[in-house]
């Protein structure tokens, strides 16, 4: 089902797979600041909200639901990233 979505939208997850790859290239740079990876976090989990209610609405598919889904996700994800960057 994912590779018949990816085939039926390459360039929405061509734009999400780079933003990720970017991120976590950033993430691993030795030169990048503690404060930095954590606005980082903040930006990757808003990234992800913002691909996902902009590919929704691109499929006409786009709800309240959808949307609060992708937010929320976003935001455990900068959660997650925000706690294991203390350890």
């Amino acid at each position: 089902m994912i590779w018949k979505e990816i085939k039926n939208h390459p360039t929405d997850y061509l734009i999400l797979v780079s933003g990720v790859v970017v991120s976590i290239g950033l993430f691993l740079s030795p030169y990048i600041t503690l404060a930095t990876k954590y606005l980082l976090s903040l930006f990757l989990g808003f990234f992800y909200a913002a691909w996902g209610i902009w590919h929704h609405r691109q499929k006409k598919s786009l709800s309240v639901r959808v949307a609060l889904e992708y937010v929320l996700m976003g935001m455990l994800m900068s959660l997650v990233i925000w706690l294991t960057l203390e350890y």
